[in-house]
């Protein structure tokens, strides 16, 4: 991710095993978002509809 992702990114992801770790290494915000209702967004704002 070093190369590619900037540190002041913010990441949203499903909660796979994957993410969690790589994230924590390069001490980047990781917000866990479900797919059942009510968990479809964290913090009001964040959601894995979409990736630009």
């Amino acid at each position: 991710m070093k190369p590619l992702v900037p540190s002041d990114t913010v990441f949203c992801s499903d909660g796979a095993n994957g993410y969690k770790n790589p994230a924590a290494a390069r001490g980047i915000e990781h917000f866990v978002v479900g797919s059942k209702a009510g968990t479809r967004v964290a913090s009001g704002c964040y959601h894995i509809h979409n990736v630009y």
